[in-house]
């Protein structure tokens, strides 16, 4: 390095994510964090004036995105759920979603501590994402972010991108009729034992309570409710079930995806938030059967 009168820098990893991302979205290049250094080592070098403007630069990326595809869900968002239906898909078009994104450094950030209006809370959403929703989308996110302080769970930048996607993703079902509500739950866990989850359902206007056993808590409940729907409604199984969380601590929100598939081969994505694992495992349920039962009826 002295004998060719080079330098060197030292980059942090959120700005080795944040140039993984731009290489990405300005070069459809997908590089994995560590050949993204390059990047962030010239971007410091122009603004500490140690790079001439009209000097050839050659950036070597020596690693694939792939090696490392987790990190780079850090600052790529993962792809939103949708229906295959033209309407949702330019709904969330429409929104910018596919860019919305909290950048690393800023996704432990809390942006709302309290309820706030309707006019805070689409000041911080032009703010934060640079996105505008409807009146009544807006209604729906203030809804989601009341249910998370209730839980004692302060929002931070990377919760409320979360809440966004599952705020426009309710708008684009607020069509499909839903036979299934859970109304309450309740679960008794202990380290040895089974667990035992109660439900209290509502099912095509009629309320019902179930219990059943199941390997852990989500397990429990949800066997709870398939008692419930199962005397009356179709058949189906659960295909896949997928949790994300954001960084933090035990009180990090949870994303959760489930795949449920009936004996038509029906299949369907539902999609469920909350910085309660339990809660959002059954939002995702619930959403996952009802779009289940909408398209079962209508074959």
């Amino acid at each position: 390095m002295r004998e060719s009168k080079g330098t060197a820098v030292s980059v942090d990893d959120n700005s080795a994510l944040e140039a993984e991302k731009l290489l990405a979205k300005t070069q459809s290049t997908f590089v994995e964090p560590a050949a993204a250094t390059t990047l962030v080592a010239l971007q410091q070098m122009v603004q500490e004036g140690k790079v001439d403007k009209d000097e050839k630069i050659v950036l070597v990326l020596t690693g694939a995105g792939l090696k490392d595809p987790i990190a780079a869900l850090k600052v790529l968002y993962s792809p939103p759920v949708v229906e295959p239906s033209f309407e949702e898909v330019e709904k969330y078009l429409n929104y910018g979603f596919y860019d919305v994104v909290a950048a690393a450094k800023d996704a432990k950030k809390a942006v709302i501590k309290s309820k706030p209006s309707l006019n805070e809370l689409s000041k911080i959403l032009k703010r934060e994402f640079h996105i505008e929703l409807s009146r009544q989308d807006l209604n729906a996110c203030k809804n989601l972010i009341a249910q998370f302080l209730e839980k004692g769970k302060e929002i931070l930048m990377g919760d409320l991108q979360y809440i966004l996607e599952k705020t426009i993703r309710q708008s684009s079902l607020s069509k499909v009729k839903s036979p299934l509500k859970v109304v309450d739950f309740k679960v008794e866990a202990s380290r040895n034992e089974k667990s035992l989850g109660k439900a209290k359902v509502s099912y095509k206007g009629r309320e019902i309570e179930v219990t059943s056993y199941g390997v852990g808590p989500v397990d429990s409940i949800i066997n709870a409710i398939k008692k419930a729907v199962l005397k009356n409604g179709f058949k189906f199984r659960l295909t896949d079930y997928n949790v994300a969380i954001t960084e933090g601590g035990t009180d990090a929100t949870v994303s959760v995806k489930m795949t449920l598939e009936d004996e038509k081969k029906n299949k369907v994505v539902s999609m469920g938030t909350s910085p309660d694992i339990i809660v959002a495992s059954i939002e995702a349920f619930q959403e996952g059967y009802n779009l289940l039962a909408f398209k079962n009826k209508k074959k």
